[in-house]
């Protein structure tokens, strides 16, 4: 027959009724099931450090568990691998793991050294390291931000050569990818403000699709509808109000905006803001108040929807 815990034995049928567990039954429990789960603790702990306790040849060593199989028996054993700089063929096929290094340490041997800044240079030359079964090295600072990666030297030459290649190529489709954002960023812009001036429409091209900035133009978590009247309304703002000059003075941004806002909305009005209720309005329909503009990750953005009763309030 089986040992029974502690608190089993204290919830035991006695004379016919199931008796309650006393005080010292219970605190035996705990204490019992405390030691048992010590011991699950302990026996993890001596697991790990049997797996990380191999010397190892470099300061920057890459461990990975795997299965392996033995050819002669068949037998599944666990064991440790460890990959240096230049022998990596026990990585899985694109192995995405980058270990992290700082740009002052010494550069592996037969490695050389890619600066972020150039998204086709980067991009190759990781693809192509982990598809050689190579690691990728993250290169960091001493504030700890990536400054770039460590590849193997004949992957860097390879791609810098492809690179040379394929310029031409990639700067007219670069340039016809752009020349295609503006176009359909300039037509967003005419459908919600049809009388707005071109001039006023090619600065807010130019200043919101500009690349490496983070603006409006480029983010890809908004529709082009609401980009559109954002970086229309935030031009407004600047250009056409007094807006800048209460922030030097030291007004609150909450504040400046409060305060400039009926001198923006006029603007959009004269550039002809197209709303849901002016639009109703034309077609004989009503529709509620609000209105608002849901983004790609689920946020809400509210847009105007009667325009002369806010530049009036």
């Amino acid at each position: 027959m089986k040992d029974k815990s502690a608190w089993q034995l204290a919830s035991t049928r006695r004379r016919g009724q199931t008796q309650k567990p006393t005080r010292k039954e219970r605190r035996d429990a705990r204490k019992a099931a405390k030691e048992e789960r010590r011991a699950e603790r302990q026996l993890i702990r001596k697991k790990i450090q049997a797996i990380l306790s191999t010397p190892s040849p470099h300061l920057m060593t890459l461990r990975s568990s795997c299965a392996h199989v033995d050819s002669q028996n068949s037998q599944t054993s666990l064991k440790t691998t460890q990959v240096s700089h230049v022998d990596t063929s026990s990585l899985p096929a694109l192995s995405t793991t980058e270990p992290v290094v700082r740009a002052s340490s010494t550069v592996p041997p037969g490695y050389s050294f890619v600066p972020k800044g150039d998204p086709y240079m980067t991009r190759n030359c990781r693809k192509r390291t982990q598809q050689a079964h190579q690691v990728v090295y993250a290169v960091v600072d001493d504030k700890k931000t990536q400054i770039g990666i460590r590849v193997p030297l004949p992957i860097h030459t390879a791609v810098l050569e492809s690179a040379k290649a394929t310029r031409d190529h990639r700067e007219l489709l670069t340039k016809k990818r752009d020349e295609d954002i503006e176009e359909r960023f300039r037509m967003a812009i005419l459908k919600q403000f049809p009388r707005m001036p071109p001039e006023e429409i090619r600065k807010i091209i130019r200043h919101t699709t500009k690349k490496g900035k983070g603006r409006v133009g480029r983010t890809g978590k908004l529709d082009l509808a609401v980009k559109a009247y954002l970086a229309t309304h935030a031009h407004t703002r600047h250009t056409k109000t007094d807006y800048d000059g209460l922030l030097k003075t030291g007004t609150d941004r909450k504040a400046a905006r409060s305060r400039t806002i009926r001198s923006v909305f006029g603007v959009l009005d004269e550039w002809g803001l197209v709303t849901k209720r002016r639009q109703a309005k034309k077609a004989g329909k009503q529709i509620p108040t609000k209105s608002t503009q849901k983004t790609k990750d689920g946020a809400t953005i509210s847009m105007p929807t009667d325009i002369t009763k806010r530049v009036r309030a």
